[in-house]
């Protein structure tokens, strides 16, 4: 194959390339809009009562939401958690400005 050959097989590679992405760009499109998203919804329930998955997020969310001595313990500890973490960044960003200004 000369090099005529090769730089037009190379142009028809890439049409057929950009020909695909297109293809796929509009599959996407016409995938995620809202209508065909809601219509999946109870097959995506479906799914997930099939699964395992289900009865953990049942028991995350107990935990989280529930009304029983554990749930109260366990929200608290996450507020606490968020706080002291939010405190320790906000620390940490002052103790840089401070090191940066006294350079």
């Amino acid at each position: 194959m000369n090099r005529e050959a090769r730089k037009k097989m190379l142009i028809v590679e890439a049409m057929v390339h950009r020909l695909e992405l297109v293809r796929a760009t509009q599959q996407l499109k016409q995938a995620s809009r809202p209508e065909r998203l809601v219509s999946r919804l109870p097959a995506l329930f479906a799914l997930l009562a099939q699964s395992k998955a289900l009865p953990l997020m049942r028991i995350a969310l107990t935990l989280l939401a529930g009304k029983g001595l554990i749930s109260r313990w366990l929200r608290r500890g996450l507020v606490t958690a968020g706080l002291a973490s939010a405190l320790a960044l906000a620390f940490n960003r002052f103790k840089s400005r401070k090191k940066r200004e006294a350079t």
